[in-house]
């Protein structure tokens, strides 16, 4: 039997299931996590990130987290979704939002399409580490958790379809590796009329 993927790519279902299982391997420390960040919060929010981001260890700053292995979670969840982005064929550049529109996919607002949820999940990945250790204290994999759930139920959103056409795939991957982006950028329009066309 043929290898679907090679042909077809991830269908979003695909994805959304490989996160969900990410995700919930990591469920109950990452509430844990956020329970224990929202409780030192109380005392002194503005310290309290201060002293994150001067600390290049969290247990110090946060005593409470010495039995949850976060800096472990955080690898893991960075690696996975890298991973999965490059796999699923997105463009590099998918992380020049608008502003606007960033703000209303990151509210993780039940009405965002599930490849608007991947993007951001996927730009959450590429954050710096410091950045994505505050997604993780503040809760917003949980979030995420929550909407794939929604999202994998949800019969407003069709999530058997490929992530994008085997096409698409190819030439974003061309894209992405591409030595001159100046040429890049040139060409991708022209042959993006012709899959679109196709």
């Amino acid at each position: 039997m043929e290898n679907t993927m090679s042909h077809n790519g991830l269908t979003i279902r695909e994805l959304l299931i490989q996160i969900k299982t990410l995700l919930e391997s990591h469920l109950v420390d990452l509430k844990q996590i956020q329970t224990i960040y929202q409780q030192a919060q109380t005392k002194d929010v503005v310290g309290l990130y201060q002293k994150i981001i001067a600390s290049s260890r969290i247990y110090e700053v946060m005593p409470t987290l010495k039995g949850i292995d976060i800096n472990h979670i955080q690898y893991e969840i960075k690696s996975i979704l890298s991973r999965l982005f490059y796999e699923s064929g997105f463009r590099k550049d998918i992380f020049e939002y608008d502003m606007e529109r960033l703000e209303l996919i990151e509210s993780f607002n039940e009405s965002i399409h599930p490849q608007e949820l991947l993007t951001i999940l996927f730009d959450m990945a590429s954050d710096d580490d410091n950045t994505l250790m505050f997604h993780i204290l503040e809760g917003k994999f949980i979030q995420a958790y929550d909407l794939v759930l929604k999202q994998l139920n949800d019969a407003r959103f069709n999530v058997d379809d490929p992530m994008m056409s085997e096409y698409q795939r190819a030439l974003n991957h061309l894209y992405n590796v591409a030595s001159d982006e100046r040429v890049a950028k040139e060409s991708y329009p022209v042959l993006n009329r012709l899959i679109k066309k196709e």
